[in-house]
Order: C-alpha cells, then structure tokens, then sequence
C-alpha cells in the first residue's frame, strides 16, 4: 500500500484555527521561591514605544495588579491593534507573545512576530541584565463543534476516520463497539523530539466547549528546550520558520481527505 501524500500547504476557507501564538521566554533571576526579571521596568516602557504604531492599545492584564516577582513567565500588559481588536503582543517578567485569531495568514504574522522578537532585542535593557532567552515556542489552537454528532459517528470513530488517529482500549470492557468508540471525555497529549528543527512537537486532542457547544479541540504545539533555544534575532525568526513547516507538515497530513474538504469549502462540521 502506498504512503499517502500530505496536502499542500494553502489557506483554507473555513480553517478551524481559533488562535495562533508566538511566546520567547528568557532566563528569570531566582530569588528564593520567587523570580526576578532585573531589566523589566525599564524594558515595558521601550518595548511600547517601539510597538505603538502597530498596537497602540494598551491594557493591563490581572496579572499586573500581582507583585511582579509571583508573576515570572506571566503576561502583565497587552498592547492591541484596536480596543478589541486582533493581532495582539503581550509581554511580562520573561516572556513574549504574539497572538492572532481568525484573521489569521502566515504571511502577516510572520512578520508580526519577526518585528516584535526585534523589539524585544532592541528595548531590553542589557546594561542591567543580559536578555538570555530559555524557550521559544509555536502554537496553534484548533477547534471542530460537534465532530460526533454531525457526521453522525462516535469519537474515536471520528478521529479514526477523519484525523486518521488511533485510540482503542480494550473492546471487552464494553457492551458495543459504539459505546467504546463513545468516550464522555477526551484528553490526549502526545510529544516527539525532532531533529530538524532541533525541537519538541507535540499534538494535543480534547472535548471542551466552544460558543456553547461541545467541540474537539486540537492544539499543535513546537518548542524549543530550554538548553537549545535560539539566542538571536535572526537566529529565532530562522526556527520559527522551520517550526511553522512542521505544524504545516502535521495539520495538513491530519486533516486530509473528508474535513480539508471541508475546511476548503466553507461547509460547517
């Protein structure tokens, strides 16, 4: 039996992407229990003024009302394109995000994070403590409503059939195969080393809930380890490239067939 071809790459009308994010972290002074980010005062103040033009809305998230040596790794401030509106860049003692949703296109947040990793080079301020990044990191977050009611199969069916994933456990527990297709909850999370790039690319499936309905969620995530994480500008906007092309790689040998029909022709699942 031959190996089937992954897709193509390509936007897709009705993609299932709910948010995409971006997130360097850099290495925290401990402090005991807790952590200090020495340059962070100084580096909110700059890294605004450098991302104003493009996100001149500024909001302080519940984080920020926290002592700011409890809040390491923790987004303090939000800086949006519009009052409520998408991209947005969030930073806080250590870390960096940027976020995107259904306005999505890899050609615009390209260069949304590749401008903002500039930023953050540009307004850390290295005289009081060296930017040493720990982790860079692709998500994105994915969302099918109602996948077993629909097309009128259990779960695990679904996923057999539609995401060409596998989950079984053993049939004799159960009085059918369809109440063992049937799980009430799902929450699997699997997560490989890969050499090229050098990173850990993960794939996670879940019911929850979006807009009121029940939904499977599916998130892909790439990611740097902290002992190899890129140390420059150029050096993070070349993995991200990389990374991207694996989560391309992964969605897109996922999705084949039944749902990237689907997802092209703007039919709701």
């Amino acid at each position: 039996m031959s190996t089937p071809a992954i897709p193509q790459p390509r936007d897709l009308a009705n993609k299932p992407l709910v948010e995409a994010v971006f997130e360097v972290r850099w290495a925290l002074r401990n402090q005991g229990p807790l952590t200090d980010d020495p340059g962070f005062q100084l580096f909110q103040g700059r890294y605004y003024d450098r991302v104003r033009e493009r996100y001149p809305y500024a909001k302080a998230l519940p984080a920020a009302g926290v002592p700011e040596a409890m809040t390491g790794h923790t987004v303090r401030q939000q800086f949006r394109a519009s009052e409520d509106g998408w991209p947005v860049t969030q930073i806080g003692p250590g870390i960096l995000t940027v976020n995107e949703t259904v306005e999505y296109s890899w050609d615009s947040f390209e260069p949304l994070v590749r401008d903002a990793v500039k930023a953050l080079f540009d307004a850390y301020p290295e005289k009081i403590a060296k930017l040493r990044p720990t982790q860079v990191v692709l998500r994105y977050i994915n969302v099918i409503c109602d996948p077993w009611d629909l097309p009128k199969t259990p779960l695990l069916q679904f996923l057999r059939d539609k995401l060409h994933i596998s989950i079984d456990l053993e049939r004799l527990l159960f009085d059918s195969d369809s109440h063992a297709d049937s799980p009430h909850g799902l929450n699997l999370n699997l997560t490989y080393q890969l050499e090229s790039p050098d990173c850990l690319a993960g794939a996670n499936f879940a019911v929850g809930e979006s807009n009121g309905k029940r939904a499977l969620i599916f998130e892909i995530t790439v990611q740097t380890s902290p002992e190899r994480a890129p140390q420059s500008v150029d050096a993070i906007g070349k993995w991200t490239k990389e990374a991207h092309e694996v989560v391309d790689k992964w969605f897109f040998a996922l999705i084949r067939g039944d749902l990237l029909s689907n997802f092209e022709n703007r039919n709701e699942l």
